[in-house]
């Protein structure tokens, strides 16, 4: 069931574009920003040249979306997590 929340506090969740995500502790991860959810962008136009894939983040607290990177056509938009993984 789905609700709509103001803030995720120190979660950062991450989503792929079709629905798949997690979420992680956002503190003390140097590159991840705290209240945010990050997600895969695709941006097609007719002159189909250039950067078109981005990695982008929505602040809940700023409720602002910017770009934090281009992607590469080759890569896939979903999220490889090894560390949630139990080893064996």
């Amino acid at each position: 069931m789905w609700a709509k929340v103001d803030s995720v506090g120190d979660r950062v969740l991450f989503f792929d574009r079709h629905g798949h995500g997690f979420s992680l502790e956002g503190n003390g991860a140097a590159e991840l920003r705290r209240d945010c959810v990050y997600f895969m962008h695709e941006k097609r136009t007719w002159v189909d040249a250039g950067e078109h894939r981005f990695l982008c983040r929505y602040s809940m607290e700023d409720r602002e979306v910017d770009r934090v990177v281009s992607l590469a056509d080759t890569f896939g938009d979903t999220w490889v997590v090894p560390g949630l993984c139990p080893s064996e």
